[in-house]
């Protein structure tokens, strides 16, 4: 589904994280796993991994120039089967980046699950492997979702639907939100 509160792309990158656990093989490893978020902020990618516990971390680049890349960590209240608020810890890494070279990838490997994305001939693939053109626009690379011409309409009806909203409050604000979510299933 189309992020709604900042309408970029229409398909691609929309479910835009990967689990390094699986519940069907253990109910309870949410707890002990992480998940990595892939984000795109016009001509700046990013990858952030959370977790509950500190993780050990490999990644590997190419054709990108880092601008970004921290390990951090702070204190989330979490809560308990019988809903007490308990403290417990959030860990993050961030890694942002811009891409340099028409052929490349970044890749990060926690508790032995290799996740990344990676471009070459001019496409770019997100977390799920949906591909995307990938723009040499001079000084950055710039990402072009891949639409027929109804999804280009749909995608432009949205992008205005949300500058409406944005300037409306209220009832309106709220169906405004609601046809944005038509439009994008």
């Amino acid at each position: 589904m189309i992020n709604i509160l900042n309408p970029i792309f229409l398909k691609w990158n929309t479910n835009n994280s990967v689990e390094h656990f699986d519940m069907n093989i253990d109910s309870n490893s949410w707890e002990t796993g992480a998940e990595t978020f892939f984000n795109v902020f016009k001509n700046i990618f990013n990858l952030c991994t959370y977790s509950r516990a500190k993780k050990e971390y490999v990644l590997e680049t190419e054709g990108v120039q880092i601008i970004n890349q921290e390990q951090r960590h702070q204190e989330m209240p979490t809560y308990d089967d019988d809903a007490n608020e308990i403290m417990g810890e959030q860990h993050e890494v961030e890694i942002e980046w811009t891409i340099t070279e028409p052929k490349g990838h970044v890749f990060i490997t926690v508790d032995g699950e290799r996740v990344g994305i990676e471009w070459a001939d001019d496409k770019i693939k997100d977390l799920q492997g949906n591909e995307a053109h990938l723009r040499d626009g001079g000084k950055a690379y710039r990402v072009e979702e891949i639409l027929t011409p109804d999804e280009q309409n749909t995608l432009i009806e949205i992008k205005r639907l949300a500058k409406l909203r944005d300037m409306s409050t209220g009832k309106m604000r709220e169906m405004l939100n609601f046809r944005m979510m038509d439009l994008s299933q």
